[in-house]
């Protein structure tokens, strides 16, 4: 939407072609699963990218549709990565995962992420925790 603000009018008419496009076979989203749901969850629920690598299993209510924001990942000038709040206006929330990536959220969980409630919903491998 921001690279052409001229295509769509709303935030709604962006996320309805993206899925469109998707669902034509225009857009990659089968490939590589591991990133599906962290672009997906970053896009849907507006994360940011530091929110959404921070995100550990027991931020997520797959019941309920929502995930907690309580942390964020920032990378310092001299590329050390710390974990503290949120940098955004609204800090910490709790917000709405839409229905429609629910399942792609949940076969996530399934195949990329330990069971502990600790561990890193995304991580670059299975054995990675949050230090926290």
């Amino acid at each position: 939407m921001r690279a052409h603000p001229e295509l769509f009018a709303t935030r709604s008419d962006a996320e309805r072609a993206l899925w469109e496009l998707l669902n034509w076979g225009q857009a990659e989203g089968g490939r590589e699963t591991r990133f599906r749901a962290l672009v997906l969850l970053a896009a849907f629920a507006s994360l940011r990218w530091g929110e959404v690598t921070a995100l550990r299993r027991c931020d997520l209510d797959m019941a309920a549709g929502t995930v907690r924001v309580r942390a964020a990942l920032t990378e310092r000038s001299n590329g050390q990565i710390i974990l503290g709040p949120p940098k955004s206006r609204a800090r910490l929330r709790t917000v709405s995962i839409p229905a429609t990536i629910l399942p792609g959220i949940a076969a996530h969980l399934a195949e990329h992420t330990r069971p502990d409630a600790n561990a890193l919903v995304f991580s670059a491998s299975r054995a990675a925790r949050c230090a926290t």
